[in-house]
């Protein structure tokens, strides 16, 4: 599993690798980190070192968990290629058009 668990993010690309490559994550309940792993994480205050130990264990010792986060985690990495992010900015670009016509 990874842990990861930053005081401030920018993305999680390490979160996208993770889960493409269907690795069960923990991931910290703060930043932009839930809006990337959506719920093929398990979450956990980084402020909070007993909340840290739960998830992990949690992860550890629970295989049918590990296996439903590996699921989910490849399913929800499939949102981030270059073809899906392109295709929503001409979505957005293609509405900014039509507003103006």
């Amino acid at each position: 599993a990874l842990t990861y668990i930053p005081y401030f993010e920018g993305f999680g690309i390490p979160l996208v690798e993770a889960m493409k490559c269907g690795i069960p994550i923990l991931v910290a309940d703060a930043t932009c980190l839930p809006e990337v792993a959506g719920n093929a994480a398990i979450y956990c205050n980084p402020f909070d070192i007993d909340s840290i130990a739960k998830g992990m264990i949690e992860i550890g010792l629970n295989k049918e968990l590990q296996t439903e986060l590996a699921i989910k985690g490849v399913e929800r990495s499939q949102a981030f290629n270059w073809d899906y992010s392109a295709e929503k900015v001409w979505s957005i670009i293609e509405k900014e058009i039509n507003l103006l016509t």
